[in-house]
Formats: C-alpha cells, structure tokens, sequence
C-alpha cells in the first residue's frame, strides 16, 4: 500500500497513515523498517502493509516511498548517497543515514576491501541498495567526503 502520514506524535512514538484507498491505518515504532520516526512528518509519503489487530486497522513494514528516493546511475547499477550513522561493531551491523531519512544496515562484506577502521561516523559514502526481504542493506560501499574533509 502507499499512503501519506496524516498524524504523528514523535513524541509518543506512533502515528496515522492515510491510504490510497481513503483508510486510516496506525503505526508506532516497531512498524518503522529503515527508517528513523524523526524522519517523518505530516504528508509525507510511504509505503507500507496493512494488517488488522484488535479490530483496528494496523500499518506494518512503514518506509520512504522508494519513489521519493533521488537514485542516480552509476555505471549500471543504481547508487545511493549517505553519511555513516554507525560504526560496525561485530555481532551488530553499521547503519548508514541516506539522503531521505531512512537508516540503511550494512557488514564488512559490502565493504569490498575497505577497511572498517578506513570509515567515520559522518563520512559521506555512495552505495547500491540491495532490498532484501524484510529490509534494505547496502553494498559495494566508496568513500565521498570523510569527516574533516569537508
């Protein structure tokens, strides 16, 4: 489904999406995939699934509308820009802030032999987008700007 936000409380941690279809549909946090709640705001448009729980109408899997993602080419792959959010930190992964709002996970394989240590939270970066079933990873990771560079 596609919809817009039509309420949010940042605050609290939920909001409202209205759908295409005219239904409202709530959502709190743990509906967020890939992407920070302070990233939102009222009309902005998302992508998300409906399931209903306790008799409401409840929106699950909430992201950025892959429409509104600024994709560029890069050869034939298709790349995105961000800045490092997080630092791997083994078991858990690195995160990395796209340009929309949405956190992007990523490990030492999509690296392609960089090394970690080579990267700082707040280093710009440019990768592909792999979407895999229930959330989007990026690979084949390259250093922009790093921090202190700019």
């Amino acid at each position: 489904m596609r919809g817009s936000i039509s309420r949010l409380s940042q605050k609290l941690g939920c909001g409202f999406i209205l759908g295409e279809d005219g239904r409202e549909a709530c959502f709190d946090l743990s509906s967020l995939q890939g992407v920070d709640i302070r990233a939102l705001s009222v009309e902005k448009t998302v992508e998300y699934e409906e399931h209903f729980e306790n008799e409401r109408l409840r929106a699950v899997r909430v992201r950025v509308a892959n429409a509104l993602k600024q994709i560029r080419r890069w050869g034939s792959e298709m790349r995105r820009k961000g800045s490092v959010a997080q630092l791997i930190r083994k078991p858990r992964p690195g995160y990395i802030l796209d340009e929309d709002g949405c956190l992007v996970a990523f490990d030492e394989s999509a690296l392609e032999g960089l090394d970690p240590g080579e990267l700082s939270v707040g280093d710009w970066v440019e990768y592909e987008e792999l979407d895999r079933m229930e959330e989007t990873r990026a690979s084949r990771i390259k250093p922009l700007i790093r921090r202190g560079e700019e």
